[in-house]
């Protein structure tokens, strides 16, 4: 009864909808676009009894996490190209009868790959593109505070959401924590699933000199250099490796600052209230950082090739000298962790709108 508190019970006037989600997840693109779509899935599932299928390319343990989740899943080859990925999506989704299709690919599809996807006649929802492509889609949801709606989108014909109402975080972030009182203060550094550039690497070095501190890292599923970080941390007991850890939320309220990457994360962070040191992966996610940075709930460092070791670890010296301006980081709560619910109802609702 308790692991199933959060379901809904169904009534007999409540509609069962089969929907697909498309979104991939891999040491290239991380695991944000994933997890993200699963805290969705779940809402969808849990709560308005909707039958859920994944399609994914590649495997990378990707399906059988999906699996475990509830959840259905199609695999599609690591390499397919993209008229054999539209044949096999449009024939699966005819066979299951789906009743939508959601795409979180970023931007990775063009206007064709959406305008042969409408030829099945099912709401298409696109999360998180700004492309071309996403102006044919039904219902566009850009899940993130840093969006500005500008002019290009006051021609889009269907319905636009955004804001931090709408970012998605999993359900272990709706909980509220209590914060740390740890008489040596605790950094945490996290930097995604993949973290491909190894800015663990850099972090840890600059943050080491800091005398009087613990440190926990958290290490990705896709994560490669770990005997690069364990070697660094040899002779070291004021370091805590975690990898892949089931519930990240709990290890998050443990700590007193954090350094991450701008995407999933960070946003998870600011849901927790914990002040957190911002850098980004691109030039791109530079300047929704800044933006990002603009709400008060954490400081943004700039794109990780242009900030130096010196500048985080002088950053994160003023915030641990500095109770006050964490605190004062921390109130700046913008993220109440809900909006899966909000856009599971938005996507359930639609026939009201005429879509479904």
């Amino acid at each position: 009864m308790e692991i199933n508190a959060e379901v809904r019970q169904k009534k007999p006037r409540d509609k069962s909808r089969k929907i697909i989600f498309r979104v991939d997840a891999s040491k290239e693109v991380g695991m944000g676009h994933l997890v993200r779509c699963l805290a969705l899935a779940s809402e969808l599932q849990e709560q308005h009894f909707c039958e859920i299928t994944f399609v994914t390319t590649g495997n990378n343990g990707i399906s059988g996490m999906i699996k475990k989740r509830g959840f259905g899943v199609k695999v599609l080859l690591q390499n397919i190209s993209k008229g054999d990925e539209l044949n096999q999506l449009i024939e699966f989704a005819r066979e299951c009868s789906a009743e939508a299709v959601i795409l979180d690919l970023k931007n990775k599809i063009d206007a064709e790959y959406i305008l042969e996807l409408k030829k099945l006649n099912v709401p298409l929802i696109s999360i998180d593109n700004e492309s071309e492509a996403a102006f044919f889609a039904d219902i566009n949801i850009l899940p993130v505070a840093h969006f500005v709606k500008d002019r290009k989108w006051e021609s889009y014909q269907g319905k636009l959401y955004f804001g931090p109402e709408h970012v998605i975080l999993r359900r272990e972030f709706q909980k509220d924590y209590p914060r740390p009182n740890n008489k040596i203060p605790n950094i945490l550094i996290t930097m995604g699933g993949s973290d491909a550039e190894n800015l663990t690497e850099k972090i840890l070095s600059a943050i080491l000199p800091i005398p009087n501190v613990n440190i926990t890292v958290i290490l990705g599923k896709f994560f490669v250099f770990y005997d690069k970080i364990r070697q660094m941390i040899t002779g070291k007991n004021n370091i805590t490796i975690c990898q892949d850890v089931p519930n990240v939320a709990e290890i998050m309220s443990k700590a007193d600052l954090a350094i991450t990457y701008f995407g999933v994360t960070a946003y998870e962070l600011a849901r927790m209230g914990v002040p957190a040191i911002i850098i980004a992966h691109s030039i791109k996610d530079k300047n929704n950082a800044v933006r990002f940075a603009e709400y008060g709930i954490c400081i943004s460092l700039g794109y990780s090739k242009e900030v130096n070791k010196q500048k985080i670890y002088s950053t994160a010296r003023k915030l641990l000298s500095s109770e006050e301006l964490r605190e004062k980081i921390s109130n700046k709560r913008s993220i109440d962790g809900r909006g899966a619910e909000r856009i599971a109802k938005i996507i359930v609702n639609s026939e009201k709108r005429n879509i479904w």
